[in-house]
């Protein structure tokens, strides 16, 4: 690979780095592709409200991020996500905090918990395709929300009532749809404007949100007392473990502290699963071969084949594996840089900060061949390193839930390839651009749907 020597560190002026905030924005991987061909292993990166950042997109460079001490490296700070996330959240915790919650939360995605989840991802895909199968043209992006926001209501907050759960569905709509990439990337956009700007558009859906989770974390704390009371047995929702979790202390979790964390697994395990199921049709749909095969070997098990069966499927785990690699729906990972360092061979003050391009590392030919081709294939030829190959970030910092996001990938496209038959019906050729906090299609995807 051709390149220039690493550009050297420098102060942008405030129009570069709205044009950098607007490149990201708009075509997140052209930008990361032209940073990746033209430096080698890294780029430095300024966008408002943040110093400059020293971005890796070598394996190397991710090795060094991944296992710096967090005495050295940290969560972003400020975070764009805090708006949307809340302070509480693991995402945005440090250190200890960071640590401590990590471990009391960590149960409610292992074991028994995860595998108590499969009947309500199952009866999510069943109700969501049902609705459609009469649809002669089905948006690929508008079904798989739908989908994925049914289980993750029903798995993180417990609700299985029609009608809050149409609350919640809203809800949920309008506060990741009024987090828009401007207020992420823009910390001056966070501005009231008499009620009618974006800032308070987002402010009004976050408090009717607020105003539900709330009322069920209190609603849940008096069944569990309850159930306590009357020795019967505790639901399986993330909800209910995370009202019972005591820290070393002794102390439960606050409300507000609850809420943060309920808001980041519905943020992070919605729109994220949504947008890689959604690539994962495209991508399929647009490769015969791929899915020829596919669909092969999803035929071999029953159709009441168990979640043990379907995980050790190794051609749907190389396609699932594949998707995210072209497509990580996480764009950068971020680190605070809190004591001047070394990183790459550059000198890192503190105050500055540091990070991977997902995009460019996944798309390096250092390390993969034919990084832009789909080929499920090398999954099957290779093993990657966690610095190669970081879907679902990587060290302490790695998703916690990732294991839950597995799950739901290969249990949707289990059930919807082995009953259906699925037929692109919009452009082949997509773009990806950021919405809310994760890269989805910028064009609209459709396919028809029919009986296999």
């Amino acid at each position: 690979m051709q390149t220039l020597s690493m550009q050297p560190p420098s102060v942008s002026s405030p129009f570069q780095k709205i044009s950098n905030a607007l490149q990201l924005s708009l075509n997140p991987e052209g930008f990361f592709r032209k940073k990746l061909y033209r430096y080698d292993g890294a780029f430095f990166l300024s966008m408002p409200g943040l110093n400059q950042i020293l971005m890796a997109t070598s394996s190397e460079g991710a090795s060094e991020i991944f296992s710096s001490p967090s005495s050295v490296l940290t969560s972003s700070l400020p975070s764009p996500l805090q708006p949307l996330l809340g302070s509480f959240s693991l995402i945005l915790l440090q250190g200890a905090a960071h640590n401590r919650e990590r471990r009391m939360i960590r149960p409610a995605f292992q074991g028994a918990c995860l595998r108590s989840y499969i009947p309500l991802i199952h009866r999510a895909v069943d109700s969501t395709l049902g609705k459609h199968a009469l649809d002669k043209q089905v948006n690929v992006q508008c079904l798989m929300q739908e989908l994925t926001l049914d289980v993750i209501i029903e798995v993180v907050f417990g609700v299985t009532d029609v009608e809050r759960k149409v609350a919640y569905q809203d809800a949920v709509r309008k506060l990741l749809a009024t987090f828009t990439p401007p207020l992420m990337l823009l910390p001056f956009m966070r501005t009231p404007m008499l009620g009618l700007g974006p800032w308070d558009r987002f402010t009004k859906a976050r408090a009717v949100f607020d105003t539900l989770i709330l009322e069920d974390i209190d609603n849940a704390k008096r069944k569990s007392r309850a159930d306590d009371t009357s020795g019967a047995t505790q639901p399986s929702d993330v909800l209910s473990t995370l009202i019972n979790l005591q820290d070393e202390q002794g102390q439960y979790l606050s409300n507000t502290h609850i809420r943060d964390e309920l808001t980041t697994l519905l943020a992070a395990g919605h729109e994220t699963t949504a947008n890689s199921l959604t690539w994962a049709i495209q991508l399929i749909s647009t490769h015969p071969s791929v899915e020829s095969r596919l669909v092969e070997e999803l035929m071999t098990l029953d159709e009441n084949a168990s979640i043990e069966q379907v995980m050790k499927l190794r051609y749907l785990d190389a396609v699932i594996k594949e998707v995210l690699r072209v497509h990580p729906v996480v764009p950068l990972v971020m680190r605070s840089v809190m004591s001047d360092t070394t990183l790459m061979g550059y000198d890192v003050a503190a105050g500055t900060y540091a990070g991977i391009a997902t995009y460019a590392l996944h798309m390096n030919p250092d390390i993969w061949t034919y990084p832009e081709e789909f080929q499920p294939q090398r999954f099957l030829d290779n093993d990657y390193s966690p610095q190669e190959y970081v879907p679902f970030g990587g060290g302490t910092k790695k998703c916690l839930g990732y294991g839950f996001a597995l799950f739901e990938m290969k249990s949707v496209l289990f059930k919807l390839y082995r009953h259906s038959s699925i037929t692109l019906t919009s452009n082949s050729k997509i773009s990806a651009a950021i919405q809310g906090i994760t890269l989805g299609p910028k064009q609209k995807i459709t396919v028809s749907l029919s009986p296999r």
